[in-house]
């Protein structure tokens, strides 16, 4: 019957062959994992060139939420991407398992949540060269401006990253010894983003970082 083409059918594998689609009536629809072996440890005779170093583990984390504080109009603030720090137990949870990592991309969401004296904007970036405290500069790099409102409204703020592609930013690092090559920056002054004296304001700073993991501790 017309209409009913392809009802109750599988779909075209997704996710790179890990999962499957099932869809039917009314725009049901379900995914399920794909079953599989696990790669070989020991292969006799014979050993493929994608099984003769061990695969690269791909994983998402939540980080902690910040906050970034306006006082008095002003803010200079600098978080650092320390992975030991932004991921809730990281010792127990990944430094135990994995033996390298690498930062490959953050998702971040900066939410207004209180002002008072509302004037202006604030300025946030990710620097990929410096931990120090931002500056006058800030307005001339690459940016999120967070206005500051008088009745903030919950509105979330987007900013993506993904390092740049140097040898630097994508050097495998020891899960043991994690060492910091991103910071989140924060700027607001009167002279530059029109902050009156008297500002102050909150913004909430959640989101999750992508790291890439490759080895296990046991070797």
């Amino acid at each position: 019957m017309p209409g009913r083409k392809g009802r109750g059918r599988k779909q075209k594998k997704s996710d790179g062959g890990r999962m499957v689609a099932v869809s039917g009536p009314g725009g049901f629809s379900l995914r399920f994992p794909i079953p599989r072996l696990p790669s070989w440890l020991g292969a006799a005779d014979r050993l493929s060139a994608n099984a003769s170093v061990y695969p690269r583990v791909d994983l998402d984390f939540p980080i902690t939420v910040s906050l970034i504080t306006v006082a008095s109009g002003a803010v200079a603030s600098v978080l650092a991407v320390d992975v030991a720090a932004l991921i809730p137990n990281w010792a127990s949870r990944v430094q135990n398992l994995f033996r390298e990592y690498c930062v490959v991309g953050l998702r971040l969401e900066f939410t207004l949540s209180s002002s008072s004296a509302a004037q202006g904007l604030v300025l946030i970036f990710v620097d990929e060269t410096l931990a120090t405290a931002p500056n006058s500069g800030s307005a001339f790099v690459p940016h999120l401006e967070v206005p500051i409102v008088a009745n903030p409204t919950g509105k979330v703020q987007l900013l993506s990253y993904k390092p740049s592609g140097s040898y630097t930013d994508l050097e495998w690092t020891s899960c043991a010894s994690p060492v910091t090559r991103q910071w989140i920056k924060s700027f607001a002054s009167n002279a530059v983003t029109f902050t009156g004296a008297s500002t102050a304001a909150s913004i909430v700073l959640r989101g999750t970082i992508a790291i890439a993991f490759r080895g296990y501790v046991s070797y």
